[in-house]
């Protein structure tokens, strides 16, 4: 039997509800953007994961059948039965405008006298401002949790943030300081979602968003893309649980979203950072440091994205079922709802990376503006007294590099191609990678002009024989020089009979932004005994566990 669903009405049952539907579907895609969150019944924050974006198709497979929901949860809804292929497209849409504000000050949105005395000082100085509010404010069995911070902002939203960033260097030059640039959303995306079956039988439209269920409890999603801009960069077909929906991105493109209960998504995202056979222990504190991450993020990213995280990199790699293992699953289990607490009482915004190469970050070296005393950097050091460096030549951090100290992630076989690394880039490839960025012409040289308290990188100097161009941030570092394991390097110039430099190699240790708990170091404290908390303890400054929910 052929059923056809045209524009919903049949969904609706209603051929007069034109306006009223149509208002209803829009407030229910503009709840996409916004930082509000549900609980389950026993307190878990259910959260929704955007599993991929900008695509032009997706298409997943419901083995037990479907129930769509055009006009959001709880509304109308048609269930279609049988093992099905869909396939999803976006047509007439418009991409989200989205604008640049520079960052001026900020401070806890509750410290409402240091935000009006911040706003007020940039009034005197003759700037403009306007304020804006990331994170957001819920509560757990009577403790209230306020991640939210408001920035004093230019008034003016930039169309690009290579102006946002020219005018933050003016107000520098006037006012030294240090300043940010803020993306913010200013008009949502729209389109027309079409959803239909393989075979053309079902077919759904709805404008900005659609909800769907999967029977049974699983959906297939194929050619799921992941790692994108990094070198592993792929597509994979993937198996999820929990409740999904699609919806038109800020490319005018089309995101598929998870929305799940946080325990149930920490089991499909701990076995995806950390090797799901590493000890107890190691599990455990991994499975903290990435639920009270989860939730420290809400609200301060994806501002422009209709979901709250991401299920990659930028937020933390979460690849469902498939990648679900007994015991990972048993250490989110037995730390359910643990989170770190700073001293002062807040809510960690904590961090991990893979190898630290024997010595951790400070946060605010590689993230400017992410101030916290529990993210310090120190040495991974199982014996050393003096817990931080600062090597600001390329001598001190070539000796570091050639003779480690003793460290739990240098001891491990695992770290072997990430505790100690090289890569060498002809000069006709560096020219390729500075051009698409930057015209510099051809690169004569490549100098580390500042460093954080653990040798990384944070500000390198590129010359040419056109320009001479300055490069912050250590993740733009990495991805510039066609993805670098790390910061943590010194470059070494190859030359010709001429002097021309025919390449240049990049000696480097650790792999990641090394702030944070070093998974790798925390595998190792499991095996010499350490608890969980112990691991936690050493890594973060100060720290509390607490059970929340």
């Amino acid at each position: 039997m052929r059923v056809v669903v045209p524009f919903l009405l049949m969904v609706l049952l209603a051929a007069g509800a034109g306006a009223q539907e149509k208002m209803t579907r829009e407030d229910a895609a503009a709840i996409l953007f916004s930082n509000s969150f549900s609980f389950t019944r026993d307190g878990q924050p259910v959260l929704s994961v955007g599993l991929m974006a900008e695509q032009q198709t997706v298409e997943f497979t419901a083995p037990a059948g479907l129930a769509v929901h055009p006009s959001g949860p709880g509304g109308p809804s048609a269930t279609v039965s049988g093992n099905r292929r869909w396939k999803a497209t976006v047509s007439a849409s418009t991409p989200a405008k989205v604008g640049y504000r520079a960052v001026l000050a900020a401070a806890a949105t509750r410290d409402f006298p240091a935000v009006k005395a911040l706003a007020a000082d940039w009034k005197q100085r003759g700037v403009d401002t306007v304020t804006l509010e990331l994170g957001t404010l819920f509560s757990f069995e009577g403790t209230v949790f306020d991640t939210r911070k408001t920035l004093v902002c230019s008034a003016t939203a930039f169309e690009s943030a290579g102006k946002a960033q020219a005018f933050v260097d003016e107000v520098g030059r006037k006012f030294p300081g240090s300043y940010l640039v803020q993306e913010v959303l200013l008009e949502r995306p729209s389109g027309l979602i079409t959803l239909a079956t393989a075979d053309g039988s079902v077919r759904f439209e709805a404008r900005n968003a659609v909800w769907f269920d999967p029977a049974g409890g699983a959906l297939t999603v194929h050619d799921v893309e992941f790692a994108k801009g990094f070198s592993w960069h792929g597509r994979q077909t993937r198996k999820y649980s929990g409740s999904f929906y699609l919806a038109v991105d800020r490319h005018g493109s089309l995101a598929i979203a998870n929305v799940l209960p946080a325990e149930q998504l920490l089991k499909g995202l701990v076995p995806a950072e950390i090797f799901p056979d590493a000890p107890r222990e190691a599990l455990k504190a991994q499975a903290v440091t990435a639920r009270v991450e989860m939730l420290a993020k809400i609200g301060h990213r994806h501002l422009a994205d209709p979901f709250r995280l991401c299920a990659d990199q930028h937020c933390q790699v979460y690849k469902g079922l498939d990648a679900e293992r007994a015991a990972s699953t048993a250490a989110v289990e037995a730390t359910a709802g643990q989170v770190l607490f700073e001293a002062s009482g807040t809510l960690l915004d904590a961090r991990y990376h893979s190898t630290c190469g024997g010595h951790t970050e400070t946060a605010s070296f590689a993230w400017p503006g992410v101030d916290s005393t529990a993210l310090q950097g120190r040495f991974e050091n199982r014996t050393a007294v003096k817990d931080v460096f600062a090597p600001l030549s390329d001598a001190d951090v070539a000796a570091f590099l050639a003779n480690p100290p003793p460290s739990y992630c240098g001891r491990s076989s695992r770290a072997k191609a990430t505790f100690r690394w090289s890569k060498s880039i002809s000069s006709a490839d560096m020219d390729k990678m500075l051009a698409k960025a930057h015209d510099v012409g051809r690169v004569t040289a490549v100098s580390v002009t500042r460093r954080g308290v653990s040798g990384r990188a944070v500000e390198v100097e590129v010359r040419g024989t056109g320009a001479t161009v300055t490069i912050k941030g250590e993740l733009t570092i990495r991805q510039l020089f066609g993805g670098l394991k790390s910061s943590l390097f010194v470059v070494s110039p190859t030359a010709d009979a001429a002097g021309r430099a025919t390449a240049f190699t990049f000696s480097g240790g650790g792999f990641g932004h090394g702030v944070g708990m070093c998974q790798i170091g925390a595998t190792e404290m499991a095996k010499d005994g350490k608890s969980y908390k112990d691991i936690l303890e050493y890594y973060y400054r100060n720290v509390q566990v607490r059970r929340i929910y």
